[in-house]
């Protein structure tokens, strides 16, 4: 006879065990799946902060975080660049940073840091620091507060450049400036620099007193409309300027005058382009030559006055000849005659006017310059 298995049904504790070991085996899943989540979480933590790490280690210009009690949250290694001290010592001396700072500008520093601060404010600043082998270097100095997302302050965060070679180049831009303005001031022409459309961005002295005005009146009367065009054919001037600046020099003369004495002169001209800052213009130079086309003058008629003694002195020496025959005859015919004949005293008038020629050419033979002079 055969038995029969007793069922789950009729074993009441057969239900609970199967149910224990299912909850057992749900929690082991939940606990995998929180250790399997944490272990993400904390590998992505550890990736963030070793990107954030390596991004901060890499800056190239000198960044550093204060807490709010001064202490240094973080400095990144290109410190040691910029200043010639590494990391661990601005953390080991908190006092080194300022102690670098060029003695000259530290009062400054600590005053504008003291008001950055207090206000909670951003500052930007430049000034010198001791490096520790190189000597002085400028750094770009900008600091700004730092906070949570709900809204505690964090500190600072500072960041420094090496702007030492950008102050050297404005140090030689500005002695560049200087030897400019020196040389644009002290030149013998006037000079007016005009911007592509003719408006002037800058006059010199000596135009100033060329034209007797005052700068004010030069920026606004010496346009290349008012001074270029003033009773020129304005397509003339425009053809002028358009070939000057592409790059064809224009010189040309033209009489000018006196704003302040209407006094009229001969000036020369020039126009080039020229590139002043990066910006394209136009150079006028103007030269006084009033002196010159005076010279100019004079030489031409030194020249034709010259040409004509030449050509006497050539007439003086063929009238020469003709003379002394004529002398020679006249002789003859006196020695020929008595004295008592009527033609005796016209010889000797002959004579006498042929010798008051010859004494003429002698003069004009013996003119070798001569003189001008001018009357009222």
């Amino acid at each position: 006879m055969l038995k029969k298995e007793p069922s789950a049904k009729g074993n009441p504790s057969a239900a609970p065990d199967s149910g224990s070991q299912k909850l057992r085996q749900r929690i082991s899943e939940l606990e995998s799946s929180i250790s399997r989540r944490k272990e993400r979480e904390a590998r992505a933590l550890r990736d963030s902060a070793e990107r954030f790490q390596a991004f901060a280690d890499h800056t190239y210009d000198w960044e550093y975080w204060t807490a709010p009690d001064g202490r240094y949250v973080y400095m990144s290694p290109s410190c040691q660049r910029i200043t010639g001290y590494c990391a661990e010592e601005f953390v080991q001396d908190p006092g080194l940073l300022e102690r670098i700072i060029h003695p000259q500008d530290r009062d400054d520093v600590k005053q504008r840091s003291a008001a950055m601060a207090a206000k909670k404010s951003v500052l930007s600043m430049d000034f010198r620091i001791l490096h520790r082998s190189v000597g002085v270097r400028w750094i770009g100095h900008i600091c700004r507060p730092v906070y949570a997302s709900d809204g505690r302050y964090l500190g600072e965060r500072v960041s420094n450049r090496d702007i030492s070679n950008r102050k050297a180049a404005e140090k030689a831009l500005r002695a560049s400036a200087r030897a400019f303005r020196t040389i644009f001031n002290s030149g013998h022409d006037a000079v007016i620099i005009y911007e592509p459309a003719g408006t002037v961005t800058r006059v010199n002295d000596r135009l100033l007193k060329m034209f007797g005005v005052s700068r004010r009146e030069a920026m606004a009367r010496f346009t290349r409309s008012a001074f270029l065009e003033d009773g020129r054919p304005s397509q003339e001037v425009a053809d002028r300027w358009a070939r000057a600046l592409a790059d064809d020099k224009q010189i040309f003369e033209r009489q000018s005058r006196r704003l302040d004495s209407g006094l009229f002169f001969q000036v020369e001209i020039v126009l080039s382009k020229i590139f002043l800052n990066g910006r394209l213009g136009v150079l006028c130079a103007i030269r006084d030559i009033t002196d010159r086309k005076e010279a100019e003058a004079e030489r031409m008629q030194r020249e034709k006055l010259e040409g004509v003694l030449e050509m006497a002195g050539a007439a003086c020496h063929e009238l020469t000849q003709p003379m002394q025959s004529l002398l020679g005859y006249t002789e003859l015919i006196r020695l020929q005659i008595s004295p008592q004949d009527p033609l005796y005293e016209k010889t000797l008038k002959i004579r006498e006017q042929v010798e008051r020629i010859a004494a003429m050419t002698a003069k004009l033979m013996g003119i070798t310059k001569y003189e001008t002079r001018h009357y009222a």
